[in-house]
């Protein structure tokens, strides 16, 4: 519990201090600001062939709020703080500047030069869920991507236009057990998800606590920050009452503990009085 307020109390007050659009990549890695200026230093210098293109979360918006945190779950944190270069010489030279700047391994997707360059796919409708008329929308329709590279590495890695996102859990489920293949998986707006595979259908419950599901994607960085700071307090005054809770309970113990002591000298002393009678 304590480790998981100190986490959240330090995104928050790092969302806090990078709220300027300059720094919005420090909300997908806190290293990732000095990182991204070790990376800008090896692209002015010529080092890169190719520059990488990322983190991809900053080419990426969510057209509606309700919707990041879930939007999030199915792209991942580590795809949102993921790179794009185009060969081994590339990555090689982003592991120095990360290393340089003492911001741990890059994660990074090799996508080749001509992927670096390449138009984003022409998706065919045949290939997308028919779901608006039911109110439903894709994930791949939920976002705005200002970057090609960005879009075609999403349809490749997480499937974007085969999410669809459903609101409420039961329209969710019931959406998911319909033969689509098409769908790959339903979601709804807590991050559940369900799917059909081979005749067997899952559901699986979001594993993020509901209060620290701020969004890295939402639009509204100020909303972002008081939610994680809303989630540090909740967190804070639960920890409180468990330390109070703890308390009692270990001076329960120590009382236990003392009257179980007097009751075994208490039971020593009979004893001790007993033989005594019995030799007389």
């Amino acid at each position: 519990l304590r480790r998981t307020y100190e986490d959240k109390r330090r995104e928050a007050a790092y969302a806090r201090q990078h709220a300027d659009r300059a720094n919005h990549v420090g909300r997908f890695g806190r290293s990732l600001p000095n990182a991204m200026r070790a990376v800008e230093q090896y692209i002015r210098a010529g080092k890169f062939r190719h520059a990488p293109i990322g983190p991809l979360g900053q080419f990426i918006s969510v057209k509606d709020d309700d919707w990041a945190c879930t939007v999030q779950e199915v792209i991942g944190d580590g795809m949102l703080g993921s790179f794009l270069v185009a060969d081994a010489q590339d990555l090689a030279v982003l592991q120095n500047a990360f290393a340089e700047a003492h911001a741990g391994r890059p994660r990074a997707i090799l996508v080749g030069r001509y992927g670096m360059n390449r138009t984003r796919y022409n998706i065919d409708p045949k290939y997308i869920p028919s779901v608006q008329h039911l109110g439903h929308h894709t994930v791949l329709e939920m976002l705005e991507i200002n970057q090609d590279a960005v879009f075609n590495a999403l349809v490749d890695h997480c499937g974007i236009e085969g999410n669809v996102l459903i609101r409420g859990e039961d329209a969710m489920v019931e959406m998911s057990r319909e033969p689509n293949p098409t769908v790959r998986m339903c979601w709804d707006e807590a991050g559940n998800r369900a799917y059909t595979r081979n005749r067997g259908h899952t559901f699986r419950a979001t594993t993020r606590d509901p209060r620290t599901r701020g969004s890295r994607l939402t639009a509204n960085r100020e909303a972002y920050v008081c939610e994680l700071e809303d989630a540090c307090t909740a967190i804070s005054n639960e920890r409180a009452k468990a330390e109070q809770e703890l308390s009692q309970h270990s001076r329960f113990v120590e009382q236990m503990s003392r009257k179980n002591h007097d009751a075994g000298r208490a039971a020593t002393a009979a004893r001790k009085g007993y033989e005594l009678l019995l030799r007389k």
